[in-house]
């Protein structure tokens, strides 16, 4: 009910007098109770009180119970914020010791390059070859910033990843836009072998995180290949795969990747630096969307990265 249930005598009400706590212990004759309804109209629960006489609440008593059950829900909406804030703060936290760490000595080995130029220390020679190393630190900076603020923003969301039907193909595409010229200066060829008509229900921001940074590592791999994404729909499921033709990895580096329990970065075809940071948040964005990752590779022959989604209805 949406407001005050009050039972004087519970023997004499027939919805109650054959049950078990009238009959026996704690022998309720009693009971008052207000529902603990949420801003958004769920009801949560009763605040109730219960007597072994029967008895009828004076309006002072009517009120004050009001006046508790008011109170408790104020304390649940108390407890739910502080949570939400002490999680935004571990993820402020997390974010500005992975920033401190990696981002402060890129930027400090640039500022160096440029006061060496400017006090005449190195060559211009010597200068443009060290920008030039300085620009993939940036380059793999500037990725890892922005994995960190999509994963900050997922995490943020208290809520159950919003599912919506998405395009699949075109969410690929709009991946590989952002990378396009990556592809280029790497001189490898992508294709998007999705079907136009396949619609998956996911969260897109997540998914799209995903896909974006599979694409990355494997074009961080491959110099002079290909590089291709296709997806196979199952019953209740779809798998999606990024596969390319670059240096591959060790059964070791394979076993430790699949299983979650080492992450780490080598450098690509062109020494590009990582942190070793995107897939580990891709692996936190896989288990919000209820989705699993495989890793298979063979060393000069390449590397292909299954990732499998359990399909629910969009909410």
């Amino acid at each position: 009910q949406q407001d005050m249930m009050e039972v004087n005598d519970a023997t004499k009400d027939e919805r109650f007098f054959d049950n078990p706590l009238v009959l026996g212990d704690p022998n309720i004759r009693f009971y008052a109770g207000m529902p603990l309804i949420t801003d958004r109209g769920y009801n949560v629960g009763t605040l109730c009180v219960i007597d072994r006489v029967p008895r009828q609440l004076t309006p002072e008593q009517n009120f004050a119970l009001r006046v508790l059950t008011n109170q408790c829900m104020k304390l649940f909406d108390l407890r739910l914020k502080n949570k939400e804030l002490q999680q935004s703060a571990a993820i402020q936290s997390k974010i500005i010791s992975i920033v401190a760490h990696d981002v402060r000595n890129p930027m400090a080995s640039l500022k160096s390059i440029l006061e060496l130029r400017e006090q005449n220390i190195i060559s211009e020679d010597e200068a443009n070859e060290m920008l030039a190393m300085s620009s993939k630190q940036l380059t793999s900076t500037i990725n890892m910033v922005n994995n960190l603020v999509d994963w900050g923003k997922l995490l943020l969301k208290v809520k159950t990843p919003i599912r919506q039907p998405v395009l699949l193909r075109k969410l690929v595409e709009d991946c590989v836009a952002v990378n396009e010229v990556a592809f280029e200066l790497k001189n490898n060829e992508f294709s998007n072998l999705v079907d136009g008509n396949l619609v998956v229900e996911t969260d897109p921001q997540a998914l799209q995180f995903i896909i974006r940074n599979l694409l990355v590592n494997a074009n961080k791999y491959t110099e002079n290949g290909a590089i291709k994404v296709l997806a196979t729909p199952g019953d209740g499921w779809i798998q999606i795969m990024v596969s390319d033709t670059g240096i591959g990895m060790e059964a070791a580096t394979i076993e430790a990747l699949n299983s979650g329990h080492k992450t780490y970065s080598t450098p690509g075809t062109k020494d590009e630096l990582g942190s070793g940071l995107g897939l580990s948040l891709v692996k936190e964005f896989l288990d919000k969307i209820d989705g699993i990752m495989e890793i298979s590779s063979a060393v000069n022959i390449g590397t292909s990265v299954s990732i499998t989604l359990l399909e629910q209805p969009a909410v």
